[in-house]
């Protein structure tokens, strides 16, 4: 199943417009949808693994459901264009990959970026910006999935759901945290930069 013009105006309706990082949002996960083909399996569950925080995360949320609200997204911002869609029951498991490659106006581009970033931009280098994105999209969708991605088929145990609403108090800071993300330490719980922050000093001096 091709992403047609449709699905991708209802996705960037859902983001807020089209860019690169969307576009390869859509394909891969275009492609491990093709490539695990949901139709013959509907009862499975999925779940996705993304190693970014880009535009890439909406196309996925969009086209499977899969959110961080409902936990079959996970989310390792890690700067990798790399993507883990599971099967649930069966275990199956795909991995799409970005290949290295480069936009010719790629260079170009983030100079602009840059110049926008520090509100040094003209008209000129805005609708510059503009220009350079419609064709960067054009060329994403013109390569084949073979071009833009590796994929490899594999099996993984698949994130689990956690369904815990229970709340607990750290014992430093004393904001609220979910009893399944703080962490023991010296007999009392604490929360995730707390830890960190007390790992840093020494003995009971940290408690003082």
């Amino acid at each position: 199943m091709l992403l047609t013009n449709v699905n991708l105006k209802r996705i960037s309706d859902f983001h807020g417009h089209v860019c690169p990082n969307l576009v390869i949002g859509c394909r891969a996960c275009q492609l491990a949808l093709d490539t695990l083909d949901p139709d013959q399996t509907s009862q499975e569950t999925l779940s996705v693994i993304a190693e970014n925080q880009t535009s890439a995360i909406d196309a996925i949320q969009y086209m499977t459901g899969c959110t961080l609200g409902n936990q079959h997204l996970r989310v390792r911002d890690l700067g990798k264009h790399k993507y883990i869609f599971v099967f649930n029951q069966s275990n199956r498991a795909v991995i799409v990959n970005l290949k290295q490659m480069e936009f010719s106006g790629e260079s170009t581009y983030f100079v602009l970026e840059r110049k926008l970033r520090d509100n040094q931009a003209t008209m000129e280098d805005i609708h510059k910006i503009q220009s350079l994105l419609d064709q960067w999209v054009s060329w994403l969708f013109s390569l084949s999935d073979q071009e833009l991605f590796h994929v490899a088929e594999t099996t993984s145990i698949p994130p689990g759901i956690n369904l815990s609403s229970r709340y607990v108090r750290c014992s430093h800071c004393q904001d609220l945290v979910e009893d399944s993300k703080a962490e023991n330490i010296h007999g009392v719980l604490v929360c995730y930069p707390c830890s960190r922050l007390l790992s840093c000093k020494s003995g009971s001096s940290a408690w003082q």
